[in-house]
């Protein structure tokens, strides 16, 4: 039997990776025609000045998209440029402006969240939990700084607009005598109509570290 160890994919596979699905996101975003209707779906605007231009909120800053060029977005970063590209992209396949049901679901009840949640927990919940248990207020401070808003649950909670269809709600319980500090992430039940189940990890990845960061 070999005894050799498996070899990892080398970091410049992972960026060729990540630059297929770049150009993927964006030629198939060049084939839409009517972006009014995109703008509808997605919750976007149309740029009055330019009429063949998008803007598009997300985490509280608005982003210029234009058509036909899908240019890049040089103030955001490569990952979250992709998450934009892919939101719109699947807005434009609905068939309703609003896919949000009002419900709000954990991820382990996203498929295949249930088989993730150990990895999602480590991930996703367990930094902004750990930045936040022992500074009651802090939390809400932090959120705002993306336009998120006081939510309601637990000890403490916010939600964070993503994007303009896709709300993000962090959960927080501080610790007491009897329970270790504690935290969720929900979505609205509709969150996969606008992306997939892969990129709402890796948005939810992203907030919390934005939120564990704030200083």
């Amino acid at each position: 039997m070999s005894t050799e160890q498996p070899k990892l994919p080398e970091q410049r596979n992972f960026e060729q990776a990540f630059q297929l699905s770049l150009k993927l996101a964006k030629n198939e975003l060049r084939q839409i025609q009517g972006l009014e209707e995109l703008a509808a779906r997605a919750g976007a605007q149309i740029e009055p000045a330019d009429t063949s231009s998008l803007l598009v909120e997300m985490l509280g800053r608005a982003y210029r998209i234009n058509w036909p060029a899908i240019d890049s977005v040089p103030e955001l970063p490569p990952r979250e440029q992709l998450l934009l590209l892919h939101y719109l992209a699947q807005s434009e396949k609905l068939t309703v402006c609003d896919a949000n049901t009002g419900q709000l679901v954990g991820y382990q009840q996203l498929p295949p969240g249930l088989v993730y949640q150990p990895v999602f927990a480590k991930r996703a919940i367990k930094p902004f939990v750990g930045r936040f248990d022992q500074k009651p207020g802090e939390l809400l401070k932090a959120a705002a700084v993306m336009g998120g808003i006081s939510a309601g649950y637990g000890d403490e909670s916010v939600m964070i607009p993503a994007l303009p269809r896709v709300k993000v709600y962090f959960i927080l319980w501080h610790a007491d005598e009897e329970f270790p500090a504690r935290g969720n992430i929900l979505y609205d039940e509709g969150i996969l109509s606008y992306l997939p189940a892969e990129d709402v990890t890796i948005l939810s990845e992203l907030i919390s570290w934005k939120l564990a960061k704030f200083m």
